[in-house]
């Protein structure tokens, strides 16, 4: 199961939050084997994130979590799609948006643990 955390610097209501979460479930099919129903969300709004000690007012901080790595195209990819998605649903230019990936080797689910 996939997961991406989205901490973001603004409010967002619920509609847009429902159309970041089904736009995320887009992006992780760029990962092969990955998909949208295996895929967690969490969207966290009125974040306060701070760069170099200044209070960020459109920001997005974005983890990607995966069991296994990818390749660097492939974030290349998503890093593009989380802008240009941030950038026309919320309005944050793609100079505030960070986007980390962390694959796992290990990694729970259903009860058991994958290796």
């Amino acid at each position: 199961m996939p997961y991406i955390d989205a901490k973001l610097s603004i409010a967002v209501s619920d509609d847009k939050k429902d159309t970041l979460k089904s736009e995320f479930g887009k992006l992780i099919t760029l990962i092969p084997g990955k998909t949208e129903q295996a895929l967690m969300v969490g969207i966290q709004d009125n974040y306060t994130l701070y760069q170099s000690g200044i209070k960020k007012d459109k920001t997005a901080f974005i983890e990607v979590k995966t069991y296994k790595d990818s390749n660097a195209s492939v974030k290349e990819q998503m890093v593009q799609g989380f802008c240009n998605l941030c950038d026309k649903e919320l309005g944050i230019p793609a100079s505030n948006i960070y986007v980390t990936f962390h694959g796992f080797d290990e990694w729970g689910y259903h009860g058991s643990l994958l290796k």
